[in-house]
């Protein structure tokens, strides 16, 4: 399987300097395992659909080629959102669909003869057990946004990288399940490419435009040039939202507001 982790795993004589560069690229107060934890390319449990891989290793070139690519892009936290996003935790506040806390979600009113009246007493029973469910749900929510806050807060100042995996229907995954590329709307906010690209192209604040209303979704569905002229006529609002993201909080009615 050595074809399948070289995606991973440098060959040996560029280990050295491939964790020298890892050990630097991440904060003294961020625990190091001693070595780099490997990974098969493809995560698969079916050994035979391994073994046909191991065999055909020399048709995989284009493949390891497209993640490495992936998996030397340089990523740093999108300072911005990620004080946003702190005050918003910090005051408790549901904007950008973040979750609250869910102690906060009340549980029904007993009825007045909750003691007397056992039907009573049971609709509040299944009424309260529909509220406990939420708050479990809402619990997880609510420390997992924390959990990724605190992820970012370790790599601020600094550069990263992912590391990448492959299902079995060559669907390309970054491992690390939290702060990911690939996560939930703030998990993907808090993260830039390190070395962005000025928009020089005459269509490229098109695209970015067309990219800009389909995160918003009140016109995702139309035809290119109504998305386009929505967002122009709506650009002094959306730049305001940026100046401002605390107190415009229109933005927060978009359908992915922390990526918008």
């Amino acid at each position: 399987m050595s074809d399948l982790k070289k995606i991973i795993v440098p060959i040996k004589n560029e280990m050295d300097s491939f964790e020298k560069k890892f050990r630097e690229s991440v904060s003294s107060d961020v625990a190091v395992v001693d070595k780099i934890m490997h990974y098969n390319l493809v995560k698969a449990s079916n050994r035979r659909y391994l073994e046909e891989l191991k065999n055909r290793g020399h048709e995989m070139k284009p493949v390891y080629d497209a993640v490495n690519i992936m998996q030397d892009t340089e990523w740093v936290i999108n300072k911005p959102i990620y004080e946003v996003i702190l005050k918003l935790i910090q005051t408790d506040s549901s904007l950008g669909k973040l979750p609250t806390n869910p102690q906060e979600i009340e549980l029904p009113v007993k009825p007045v003869d909750i003691e007397t009246n056992k039907e009573s007493l049971v609709q509040w029973k299944r009424q309260a057990s529909l509220v406990y469910k939420d708050r479990a749900k809402s619990k997880s929510k609510y420390i997992q946004v924390r959990q990724i806050l605190e992820e970012a807060r370790l790599l601020l100042n600094r550069s990263f990288f992912y590391p990448y995996q492959l299902d079995f229907r060559s669907r390309i995954y970054p491992k690390p399940a939290m702060l990911s590329p690939q996560g939930a709307d703030y998990s993907r906010a808090l993260l830039k490419f390190k070395y962005g690209k000025q928009m020089k192209e005459n269509n490229s604040f098109d695209d970015f435009a067309i990219a800009g209303a389909g995160l918003y979704g009140e016109v995702d569905k139309e035809d290119i040039q109504t998305r386009l002229d929505w967002v122009k006529d709506r650009l002094d609002t959306f730049i305001g939202y940026a100046k401002e993201p605390l107190n415009n909080t229109d933005w927060d009615k978009a359908d992915k507001p922390l990526c918008y």
